[in-house]
């Protein structure tokens, strides 16, 4: 699905990389722009649209749920490829 959501900054997303896992890290402010896009997108029925509905709803939970991280420790971080 393409342009599900705004395209953040340039360091308004960070990715910290681990075991085959990893941890997005959001500004505050894009985080809420992001969110509101997926569950946008979900309500009017996009995911149903994709081959992948199932990982999109996955993915929109784990957003939905994520939890909130004053001074996280983002120096073994890199820039999210997405990034304007």
């Amino acid at each position: 699905m393409k342009n599900l959501f705004t395209r953040p900054e340039k360091g308004y997303l960070l990715f910290e990389s681990y075991n085959g896992g990893g941890n997005l890290f959001f500004d505050k402010e894009y985080y809420e722009e992001f969110k509101n896009s997926i569950n946008q997108k979900y309500l009017q029925g996009e995911f149903a649209n994709s081959n992948a509905e199932y990982e999109w709803i996955q993915f929109k939970n784990k957003i939905d749920c994520s939890e909130d991280i004053n001074n996280p420790d983002i120096s073994n971080c890199s820039i999210y490829p997405v990034s304007k």
